[in-house]
């Protein structure tokens, strides 16, 4: 048996004996893809971002108010903001109540829907190793408050609602 060297019809006959192979998965992977992201659902995500500003009265002359981290407060707004009492007015304000659906539901609906972050930056990493005292004015500068939904209009508002 003797090698030869190939020649481009060579390459050309091997290429229509293989057409099916080839076209086969690279026109049915594309169609396959486009139909299955039919039967997820959309999600829209809001965000809203919440700059902290620190105190600009040096604390010689004003005693700060406040004395917890700023991390600790956005956890307490969080549970607060998150009540049962607080939200049920949004609800009804925004008319984003789902017919059939119970308070309860759609309250733990919109907790499970939202997220807090802090914003992170290179100076907010970069002061994370010392320790602050009570009152001290955090790295962190701000937050976001996100919210996912089934409709972009709902994600906005509720967004909307929840930061302000």
């Amino acid at each position: 048996m003797q090698n030869r060297q190939l020649g481009m019809d060579d390459y050309l006959a091997m290429l229509r004996r293989r057409m099916k192979v080839i076209l086969s998965p690279a026109l049915l992977a594309p169609l396959a893809g486009f139909l299955v992201s039919f039967l997820f659902a959309s999600k829209y995500t809001s965000q809203s971002l919440v700059l902290v500003e620190a105190q600009k009265v040096p604390e010689g002359i004003v005693e700060p108010m406040i004395t917890e981290d700023l991390a600790e407060r956005i956890a307490l707004l969080q549970q607060q903001v998150l009540t049962q009492s607080r939200l049920q007015p949004m609800l009804v304000r925004t008319g984003l109540a789902r017919p059939g659906q119970s308070v309860e539901d759609a309250v733990e609906r919109i907790r499970g829907n939202m997220t807090v972050e802090p914003v992170i930056t290179d100076l907010s990493q970069a002061g994370a190793g010392g320790k602050k005292k009570p009152g001290q004015s955090s790295s962190v500068p701000g937050f976001y408050v996100n919210y996912t939904a089934p409709t972009p209009r709902e994600a906005q508002q509720m967004c909307n609602e929840l930061t302000s």
